[in-house]
């Protein structure tokens, strides 16, 4: 699969000029293919019979990239039209700080998945020095650290989330809330439009040509 970068605005002239050009013609082309790849990668593509598709690729540890949107079907010619794939949210913090006259810096922790959730047991520690403690049942924590050690980076972990780290400075307290992201769920992939050149197709699979020559086959898996 070639990823063309050609510009979406473009996509609307190119099928008025080419009305042969089907919006998903589910009843040609639908349901789960996937390109054999070595050990445990996996590259799949899943046509929907209103016209949309889901693109996935990735290893065991979850999908390195995903994409979803429209496809329209020509003959020999698919586009892959990525307009549905929602941006990744990024683990991050947002702090609420105030003064601190005290040899010591009070944090407050709030810990929650993207969706306001609470993720009790997260994980916050100091890398440099390995100090931690753990967010109770409510995602909830409280730590003390002295002011002497400068200002420190922190780290806020959980298993299934990607890690958040950040830093602080040591002459303020802090409220701190953090919202972890699922790890595994990959980059998504948004405004591009892909085209393929299918050389052969049946009914359990279809072969695209790339620029090199070289021929992939996609093989129904549903």
């Amino acid at each position: 699969m070639r990823r063309g970068q050609i510009a979406i605005s473009f996509l609307l002239p190119l099928i008025s000029v080419l009305p042969g050009y089907v919006y998903g013609q589910g009843d040609e082309l639908s349901g789960d293919f996937c390109v054999d790849l070595y050990g445990e990668h996996y590259r799949c593509l899943t046509f929907h019979g209103d016209g949309r598709f889901e693109y996935r690729e990735g290893a065991s540890l979850g999908d390195s990239y995903h994409g979803r949107g429209v496809f329209y079907l020509r003959d020999s010619i698919l586009i892959l039209d990525h307009n549905g794939s929602p941006p990744k949210l990024s683990s991050h913090a947002l702090c609420s700080y105030w003064v601190n006259s005290k040899d010591s810096v009070t944090l407050n922790f709030e810990i929650l998945d993207m969706d306001r959730g609470t993720i009790g047991g997260a994980n916050i520690f100091v890398p440099q020095t390995g100090e931690g403690i753990l967010a109770d049942p409510d995602g909830k924590a409280s730590w003390q650290l002295q002011k002497s050690r400068g200002d420190p980076q922190l780290v806020v972990s959980y298993i299934g989330y990607d890690p958040c780290q950040f830093y602080i400075n040591k002459e303020y307290n802090y409220h701190i809330k953090v919202f972890l992201g699922r790890s595994g769920t990959g980059v998504p992939i948004r405004d591009q439009i892909d085209t393929m050149k299918i050389s052969e197709r049946g009914r359990d699979h279809f072969k695209v040509k790339l620029e090199n020559g070289k021929m992939v086959l996609w093989k129904r898996s549903d």
